[in-house]
């Protein structure tokens, strides 16, 4: 999900175009389809991915809705930053301190949810740490970009897992930096590889058709080498059984951190379990899901409208979102109550970007933005 925009209200939604538009549509679908995947997540009791059971393949947007929305961040980041050209001089101070406001303003709606609800683990802190550590990554170009997202998805995991081994038991479970760094369910010093991704995207030229394709292409082969990797690695050399039940049991309790499991853990790719072969099959997923919406002709661009609705105002959608799960908390886990939230999503931001444009929450955030960056 991403929070930022760049487009100017207008009383519809647009149809993507590949020329020199200020925002790619196909971003916007692919972020309505993070959208609709956090909700699924949300309200849906979700089983073990199983392959030979198509009735349990909706669990694939576990953990992925959520990266799909930390790559789409950086993607208007870097839409909001100078898009294809990273700003220098007075323009570069300029939208460094643009982010650091929105981020700020992301880490305190974040609070506020989190204090509405239980159930579910608010992504928009994390985001806002995310958008503090994209700061140095501004001025970067494309391929840099790539190299340092690969760098850090190769080097981190490993890191992490270390630091968290010689931290203090009682420090895991305190929450604060360490949790939103380290050991939360999107810890923001893992996650810098998304982010890294998604400037790469935007920083690119979109309307090419051979970006198209390396996105598609790409992102495909990374996500197989991710997961088959993987699952050959675990299916050898895994955590054992013992290991997962503890690992899935402090995965479902929010206030809990993750246990410390054996160097072999970082062989998996299950979901938010952080390790190198889960960034690159997940990124993967995300890369090639933009790809392939790039690549959808005018008429499914059409069809797909009201999905790119819901991208259009994100944050007004997701806060809705989350104030509902605590008002109807109960509803959870059943089905009507999924397709009851994707109904309403989809005919309020229909309506809404129809007829007002920008959203209320991206057009609150835009607003105070702009006043603290003002220069006399």
């Amino acid at each position: 999900m991403s929070v930022v925009t760049s487009r100017s209200p207008t009383p519809t939604v647009p149809v993507a175009r590949p020329s020199g538009r200020s925002r790619i549509s196909a971003l916007d679908t692919a972020r309505g389809l993070a959208v609709i995947g956090m909700i699924s997540v949300h309200t849906l009791d979700f089983p073990e991915l199983t392959w030979s059971d198509p009735a349990h393949w909706y669990g694939i947007t576990q953990g992925r809705s959520s990266i799909l929305f930390a790559v789409l961040g950086g993607a208007s980041l870097a839409l909001m930053t100078g898009r294809t050209r990273p700003p220098t001089g007075p323009d570069l101070l300029t939208a460094r301190l643009r982010v650091i406001v929105r981020a700020v303003l992301l880490f305190a709606l974040g609070g506020l949810l989190m204090a509405t609800t239980t159930s579910v683990a608010v992504i928009l802190e994390y985001y806002a740490v995310l958008f503090v550590l994209a700061v140095p990554f501004l001025t970067w170009r494309p391929r840099r970009l790539i190299m340092a997202a690969i760098a850090w998805a190769v080097v981190m995991p490993t890191l992490v897992w270390a630091i968290a081994g010689v931290l203090p038991a009682e420090t895991l479970s305190t929450g604060g930096i360490v949790e939103l760094a380290f050991t939360g369910t999107y810890p923001a010093f893992l996650w810098v590889s998304f982010l890294l991704l998604g400037l790469a995207i935007g920083r690119s030229d979109l309307s090419a058709m051979r970006t198209r394709r390396l996105l598609l292409g790409w992102g495909s082969l990374a996500a197989f080498l991710g997961y088959s990797i993987a699952w050959v690695a675990t299916y050898f050399w895994g955590p054992t059984a013992e290991q997962w039940q503890r690992f899935d049991a402090a995965a479902t309790d929010q206030g809990a951190a993750r246990p410390q499991l054996g160097f072999n853990f970082l062989l998996n790719a299950e979901p938010h379990s952080g390790t190198t072969f889960e960034i690159i099959g997940s990124a993967g997923v995300a890369a090639a899901i933009i790809g392939l919406l790039l690549h959808l002709p005018p008429m499914l661009t059409r069809i797909l409208a009201p999905l790119t609705a819901i991208g259009l105002i994100p944050l007004s959608i997701y806060t809705g979102h989350v104030v509902s799960l605590a008002i109807w908390d109960p509803e959870m886990g059943t089905p009507n109550f999924f397709f009851a939230s994707i109904g309403v999503a989809v005919i309020a931001a229909w309506v809404w970007t129809r007829h007002f444009g920008r959203g209320p929450m991206e057009r609150l955030m835009t607003r105070i933005t702009n006043a603290a960056v003002r220069v006399p």
